[in-house]
């Protein structure tokens, strides 16, 4: 699944320390010695909190890194419903 969101890298030179955005997708590779009970390495079933985490960090968000200068900005934005903010250590 990808998950549509923006971020900026506000230290960056170039184009990158404006708003932009991405879809971001993730792969998870699974291994295990010996299946399940039900002859699964993983139950898919038991994925769906992370799933569910991944939602909420990335569908439709803005990533911004916690030492933004224009953090102040973003909070109030997203105090307005103007965009829905995650604040990361790095984006």
């Amino acid at each position: 699944m990808d998950y549509p969101c923006c971020h900026r890298q506000w230290q960056h030179p170039g184009h990158c320390k404006f708003v932009h955005g991405y879809s971001r997708s993730f792969t998870f590779w699974f291994a295990a010695e010996q299946l399940d009970e039900y002859g699964f390495v993983v139950d898919f079933s038991s994925l769906r909190s992370l799933e569910k985490r991944l939602r909420e960090q990335f569908d439709h968000t803005f990533l911004i890194n916690a030492d933004d200068p224009l953090l102040s900005v973003w909070r109030k934005l997203h105090e307005q419903h103007a965009l829905e903010l995650r604040v990361m250590k790095n984006v």
